[in-house]
């Protein structure tokens, strides 16, 4: 496309400043646009009332927009028909064509390409959080323009490939989707002892728990009722408490938080499915550690439990000390701490059972609370039913679930780098449709 005349962007695309007086009983759709090229998309509906301002902008099917605060990350894009008569702030530019020249279908596949978007980036300005776009210099960038016939045949061999690529993409999704079902699937069946034959010399969980008796001196709950059970479990299982086969159940405390970085407080937000994330947390005045018992320092195999809060509720990971470079810690006050005895249950096991769909189907119902504020009382974990397995045949299914787990884990990274390879691959489709720009 060396060949190719380039033109200025103002000349074939003009700002639309056409703007609605703003009523308080009315209903506005308000316009975001995603990052790197995703989308046009409506961030909400609110009343009048709610806008604060007495005129926004209003846009029509078809405008180019741009966020100048994010023009830099390739937020820009169509308005799509479902946002016509929507309204935007000052913060966004839209544009109509000169559809005698340009096709706006030629300008949103450009505004996709790495190139157009280090045009923005050159055509920004400001403090490192005040950069913005200068409608100016965005209007001043010269674009590679040729005929209207000729945008037609980049465009169709653009949609072409986008289609194929976008069909491949859904084909992965799936995959990833189907990957987390037979995650779920495992777990069910592992938690279940459907996974593995079991050993006959394995000695049954009614002896472990005699001995159990035994050592704590105290009395072992009585039979689990039939209401609260989930399945049949296999012979020489038993349904359990949780607070029967645990030496300590507690929420963390609140603490004083210091910049002194020596013990880490274990937060929700360093719970997280994908593993445990230290980095996240903040830390505890260490003249406060007066006030903290030794059964409150953090040991290896305890089980951290979210406990309350929509989004967070339920997460749960195994704490091993080997990952915190700290070595101490404690948990914050949001946090359940369980300590399972070691010779009758395999945290990891318990694990397991507690992040199954079996339990976290049903944890914002065995909840407490409003919506905003619901949570997992101490009481609530103390008497939730387990389905306890010999302590060897635990081991067992532990392994046999770790290394499907593994495998799964494989395939969803090799599905993640597939998907990777497409952006590649769509980047360089478009550097073939605009040329060597």
């Amino acid at each position: 496309m060396k060949s190719i005349k380039f033109i200025q962007l103002g000349k074939v695309i003009e700002r639309n400043k056409e703007q609605v007086t703003i009523e308080d009983n009315q209903t506005y759709k308000q316009v975001t646009v995603r990052l790197w090229g995703k989308g046009v998309q409506l961030r909400d509906e609110v009343k009048g009332h709610e806008i604060k301002s007495a005129k926004r902008f209003i846009v029509k099917p078809n405008q180019f927009i741009i966020s100048k605060i994010d023009a830099r990350n390739g937020a820009s894009g169509l308005i799509p028909n479902e946002l016509d008569g929507a309204v935007t702030t000052g913060d966004f530019l839209s544009f109509n064509f000169n559809e005698d020249l340009i096709i706006p279908e030629y300008l949103f596949w450009l505004s996709k390409t790495t190139w157009f978007i280090e045009q923005c980036v050159k055509a920004s300005s400001g403090t490192t959080n005040r950069v913005r776009l200068n409608e100016k210099k965005f209007l001043e960038i010269e674009i590679p323009l040729p005929n209207i016939e000729q945008q037609k045949v980049v465009i169709q061999k653009i949609n072409n490939v986008v289609g194929l690529i976008n069909q491949a993409e859904t084909e992965l999704n799936e995959q990833n989707e189907l990957v987390a079902e037979l995650q779920k699937a495992i777990l069910c069946q592992g938690i279940q002892g459907k996974l593995l034959e079991q050993n006959s010399s394995d000695e049954p969980v009614s002896e472990l728990l005699e001995r159990l008796q035994k050592e704590k001196g105290g009395q072992i709950q009585d039979e689990i009722p039939i209401s609260e059970v989930r399945f049949e479990l296999p012979k020489g299982w038993e349904w359990v408490r949780l607070g029967d086969i645990s030496s300590y159940i507690q929420r963390g405390k609140s603490p004083k938080y210091s910049e002194i970085q020596e013990i880490p407080v274990i937060a929700q937000k360093c719970i997280q499915w994908s593993g445990f994330e230290i980095h996240k947390a903040k830390f505890i005045d260490p003249d406060t550690l007066k006030g903290y018992s030794d059964e409150r320092f953090l040991k290896s195999n305890d089980l951290l439990w979210n406990s309350t809060g929509l989004g967070t509720l339920g997460r749960i990971i195994v704490y091993k000390e080997e990952y915190n470079p700290f070595k101490i810690a404690v948990a914050d006050s949001h946090v359940t701490v369980i300590r399972p005895f070691s010779n009758i249950v395999d945290s990891q096991f318990l694990f397991y059972w507690l992040s199954s769909p079996f339990v976290q189907s049903e944890i914002e119902s065995v909840s407490t609370g409003s919506t905003k504020q619901i949570e997992l009382s101490t009481s609530t974990v103390k008497e939730y039913p387990i389905p306890l397995a010999p302590l060897e045949e635990q081991k067992r299914i532990v392994k046999k679930i770790d290394s499907l787990m593994e495998y799964l884990n494989k395939l969803k990274e090799e599905i993640h780098l597939a998907k990777d390879e497409m952006q590649n691959f769509t980047k360089k489709v478009f550097q073939e449709a605009f040329g060597q720009l």
